[in-house]
């Protein structure tokens, strides 16, 4: 006897007995109730919690936000390079170059003076700068020049990129010429409107200083470098590690999308469909559709939060981008 006849009989003998003996007719009623859960747990069709089609898991997987990416070209567009005319010393202050008394710490350290006498932070020295700016002063000994373009045409910019640092804006001050110590070299750059800009400049954070002497257009002389910079730090560089457990996610999502679609396959093409071992399948796929549920809504959330991160970076860009006031 099929479920549907069988469901069919157990309600003509509950009606009749509730004309021949009313007395028991509730507690029949009960029993008849709890007889039909029964038979309704073994018809699909008549679940109560009818298990998700592999169709709609794969529509809801393919509609999971975007993670968004952080802008190449906010990026780009928010990279500054700030410079002046390279400062040369005036032939009459010079001092003979066996005199001089240069040093990168004597540099930064009265750096960081005129900050503070101008109510500004000091400059933490930073080790790529540090190397950038030792890169500069050899090149333009090597190669004669004295300019913030190399004859190859590298700038400031390329320099940061040799030695891995990653900037949102970067300064660079030159000078040539036998100032007599540090103070006089960092005053004689302080007198001059472009440099003094990248001295006081509110935006940079590190600096990276490198000094030197050698021959210059047949005369020996000192040649100072110093690397202002803001790095890319200074905005809140979504974390990678969260973009790679949503990525893992959504693989393993795929993974139980397909596994889904498999056992309502098998569920499908089932003969007969009712019995403990088909009940067994049913149980298995719907403790497979609330993993996969669950999964979806976890890494729902971790997109949301991956996002509002990658939203915020590319603001903090934007801001540095659209603000000249140094």
């Amino acid at each position: 006897m099929t479920s549907l006849k069988l469901l069919l009989v157990i309600a003509f003998l509950a009606m009749g007995l509730n004309f021949a003996l009313p007395e028991k007719s509730a507690e029949f009623k009960a029993r008849v109730y709890d007889a039909f859960q029964e038979i309704t747990a073994r018809i699909p069709g008549l679940k109560k919690d009818v298990p998700e089609t592999a169709d709609n898991i794969k529509n809801t997987l393919h509609n999971l936000p975007k993670t968004a990416e952080v802008a190449k070209d906010a990026v780009d567009a928010a990279k500054q390079v700030i410079t002046s005319s390279p400062l040369r010393a005036p032939a009459k202050n010079e001092v003979p170059v066996i005199n001089v008394i240069l040093t990168e710490s004597g540099v930064v350290s009265w750096t960081n003076r005129q900050r503070m006498d101008n109510g500004l932070q000091s400059l933490k020295v930073n080790s790529g700068l540090n190397i950038a700016a030792d890169l500069k002063v050899k090149d333009m000994f090597t190669k004669q020049y004295f300019d913030h373009i190399a004859p190859t045409g590298e700038g400031p910019g390329d320099l940061a990129k040799k030695t891995a640092y990653e900037y949102i804006m970067i300064g660079e001050n030159l000078a040539l010429g036998n100032f007599k110590d540090d103070r006089e070299l960092v005053q004689a750059w302080m007198d001059s409107p472009g440099h003094r800009a990248n001295i006081l400049n509110t935006k940079f954070t590190e600096i990276g200083v490198a000094v030197g002497s050698g021959s210059y257009e047949g005369r020996d002389v000192w040649i100072a470098v110093q690397e202002f910079g803001l790095p890319l730090t200074a905005c809140p560089n979504p974390d990678a590690n969260l973009k790679n457990q949503i990525v893992q996610s959504q693989d393993r999502l795929s993974d139980l999308a397909a596994e889904l679609e498999r056992r309502r396959g098998e569920l499908e093409s089932a003969e007969p469909k009712s019995g403990p071992e088909y009940n067994k399948k049913v149980q298995e796929h719907n403790e497979r559709v609330e993993t996969y549920n669950k999964l979806l809504e976890e890494t729902r959330a971790i997109i949301t939060d991956y996002n509002s991160k990658v939203a915020e970076f590319n603001e903090c860009l934007r801001n540095f981008s659209a603000s000249n006031e140094y």
